[in-house]
Parts: structure tokens; C-alpha cells; sequence
């Protein structure tokens, strides 16, 4: 697999949004008014936005380092065939 999916797939959309996810809905089930009303808001609405981006880039940099891990990983298994 490419290098650019597996940190789209991997990293992006496996940790940074399930993370976003989950964290969303924890805010909403513990303090459901204080969510409707902070994102019922221009400032809210534009505050998600920057959140959103927090979590793209936090998954993009957790894909890398995992591709990265798995990469090195798999070199030194490959080296170790040829003894």
C-alpha cells in the first residue's frame, strides 16, 4: 500500500476521526445543553472547524509514524532472512 493511503486511511480516518468522534460524543452525553449551545454559535461552529483540523493533523501524524515503525519493521525482519 502506498505510503499516502495507508496515512489516509490508517491515520486520518481510523485515529484522528474516530478519536474526534468519540470525544464529541462524550462531550455531548455528559453536558448535552453546553454542547448545543457552544456549537449552535457562529464561534462554536468555527471553533469545531479548527477542531476538525486538530484531529486531521493529530491522525496524520499518527499514520506516519506508524508507516514509519512498520517500514523499519519490516527492513530488519527482511535483513534478518539472508543469515
Amino acid at each position: 500500500m502506498p505510503r499516502w493511503k495507508y496515512i489516509l486511511y490508517y491515520g486520518v480516518l481510523r485515529e484522528g476521526m474516530i478519536l474526534f468522534f468519540v470525544i464529541k460524543l462524550a462531550q455531548l452525553l455528559f453536558d448535552y445543553k453546553g454542547f448545543l449551545n457552544l456549537y449552535t454559535s457562529i464561534g462554536g461552529l468555527i471553533f469545531l472547524l479548527f477542531e476538525i483540523m486538530f484531529w486531521l493533523g493529530g491522525g496524520f501524524v499518527i499514520g506516519w509514524f506508524k508507516h514509519s515503525s512498520y517500514e523499519t519493521e519490516y527492513e530488519m525482519l527482511k535483513s534478518m532472512e539472508h543469515f
